[in-house]
């Protein structure tokens, strides 16, 4: 569920939050005044009992399990790879390039410290985390790092002092990973759902490609379909649902394009079903890889991005799917800039669709610091308490802070534009998006001024090269969940995948072209 703007849905997600995270305190604080008003009789009654057992397991669980996990994840290195030095001068100056506010972008890439308490040495410990990938004294490369410093101050129109200020840098790879306790309900209640949604997609003709049967124990909660599949993934280290496409009465060869689906962060596939159930064009095949680490699971983490890459190309190559529409939400579109760069998974794609794009303009800080970082003010709205919440599971936290490297995953708008491939893109923003720069994406776009990008949503066509449908009523997440966002994403994805549609327009691109 996506929480609405409504008191009644901030209430009741509040709710269900904390019970989710403080379960077990308040099954004792149940326990020590019931004992107090009403005895030995209070707390021996049924229910009383088995609100007990219910905190006496929620305690357990989070001592046994949850304070050796932080301690096990926080331990974990982050992966690295070291960039040659012209990689690193040709991302410093393109991202640097694309900032406007140089102010705001530096404070907020220091927890929101202010702009005068930034000083030199936190600039070269920023500096070290995001082109270096290292933490410590710069060594041989301070000459190098200094002429990034000085670029900054050139930019900024502002020489910063030495030394180290009470500013500190946010560095994913190297602060403590923000996460906190999920009581074992929130996970009965994800292992449930996993259920149905297994059910409900199996009886609307998905067929599910598990993992190997041995890897049943390592996830939490347990997969029953894991068990019961008799098709196995071509990749052990991702499952997916399929389903083939509608076949046409009237030729052999499909009338739709497939759709290749990578989901978001949350509770996995269940949020997704309204949309796949109604709106995902029901003539086209549909491919949904599952990343179980980012879906509120207790497994492994995430494979290393070329290793993900692979098993995407193996999940592909398994079904012989071909000519895909590629759509993306949230987390997922951090999985385009190397897909589309790997020369055989850009070879099977004929339109992107982005939705909520935290991948577009990676290197600003928003995406990191108000997923991270930021807590809602007081009286905020609902949306913005539930990112926080699915922000500190576990496995996304992790995920976040140690398994992504930005300079692997930023999408640069041009990528969007590879005229020899001949991709159609549209961008899905929400206008009150709590977790980019909708803005930002937007105007990423073109110079056309805001009145004409507001309107993008009336002038889309999936004729033009690169589109823009801006929602500005819309927030991160709503864009596909929520019943406005489908909608349009629906007929964004059922115009893409239609073969006549984009033959269409390709007929007409070769015309106009002069030879």
């Amino acid at each position: 569920m996506i929480v609405g703007p409504s008191y009644a849905e901030y209430l009741l997600a509040g709710t269900a939050m904390i019970l989710f995270t403080y379960l077990g305190p308040l099954c004792v604080a149940y326990f020590l005044l019931l004992l107090s008003i009403a005895g030995i009789p209070g707390i021996s009654h049924p229910i009383s009992i088995a609100i007990e057992v219910l905190g006496a397991l929620e305690i357990l669980f989070y001592f046994v399990w949850f304070l050796p996990y932080r301690a096990y994840l926080q331990r974990r290195r982050p992966l690295s790879g070291p960039l040659a030095r012209d990689m690193r001068r040709r991302l410093f100056y393109r991202q640097l390039g694309h900032v406007a506010d140089m102010e705001t972008y530096l404070s907020k890439w220091h927890h929101g410290a202010q702009f005068s308490d930034i000083r030199r040495d936190n600039l070269q410990s920023w500096l070290l985390w995001a082109l270096f990938e290292r933490d410590g004294d710069p060594g041989e490369d301070a000459a190098e790092v200094d002429e990034y410093i000085e670029a900054i101050e050139r930019k900024c129109g502002f020489r910063f002092q030495t030394g180290s200020g009470v500013a500190v840098p946010l560095r994913l790879a190297f602060d403590p990973v923000q996460m906190r306790h999920r009581s074992l309900l929130f996970y009965m209640m994800v292992g449930f759902l996993d259920t149905v949604t297994a059910t409900i997609l199996r009886l609307r003709g998905f067929k599910f490609y598990r993992q190997p049967r041995g890897r049943f124990f390592t996830v939490f909660p347990p997969r029953l379909q894991t068990v019961l599949a008799t098709s196995a993934s071509a990749s052990p280290q991702l499952s997916y649902y399929y389903r083939p496409p509608a076949p046409s009465p009237s030729s052999t060869s499909p009338s739709h394009r497939p759709v290749l689906f990578l989901h978001g962060v949350g509770i996995g596939l269940a949020a997704y079903l309204p949309w796949l159930l109604f709106f995902a064009p029901p003539e086209a095949a549909i491919l949904i890889p599952e990343f179980l680490p980012v879906s509120s699971r207790i497994c492994a983490p995430l494979p290393p991005t070329l290793d993900l890459i692979r098993s995407l190309s193996a999940i592909l190559t398994q079904q012989d799917l071909r000519d895909a529409v590629l759509v993306a939400h949230s987390f997922g579109t951090f999985l385009l800039s190397p897909l589309l760069s790997d020369p055989d998974m850009a070879n099977r794609v004929s339109a992107i669709v982005p939705v909520d794009p935290v991948c577009l303009l990676l290197h600003l800080p928003e995406t990191a610091y108000n997923f991270t970082r930021s807590r809602p003010p007081s009286g905020e709205r609902g949306a913005e308490w539930q990112l926080r919440f699915v922000g500190t599971d576990p496995g996304i936290s992790y995920t976040f802070s140690r398994r992504l490297r930005w300079h692997e995953h930023i999408l640069w708008g041009e990528q969007l534009l590879d005229r020899a491939r001949g991709w159609r893109a549209t961008v899905v923003v929400g206008g009150r998006d709590s977790i980019i720069d909708p803005a930002a994406v937007a105007n990423e776009r073109s110079d056309e001024s805001d009145a004409g990008w507001l309107a993008s949503k009336e002038r889309w066509t999936g004729r033009e090269e690169l589109e823009l449908i801006y929602l500005a009523h819309l927030d991160h997440g709503h864009t596909i969940l929520g019943h406005d966002g489908m909608r349009v994403l629906g007929e964004v994805v059922k115009t893409y995948t239609s073969v006549e549609s984009l033959d269409s327009v390709e007929s007409a691109s070769t015309a106009g072209t002069p030879q």
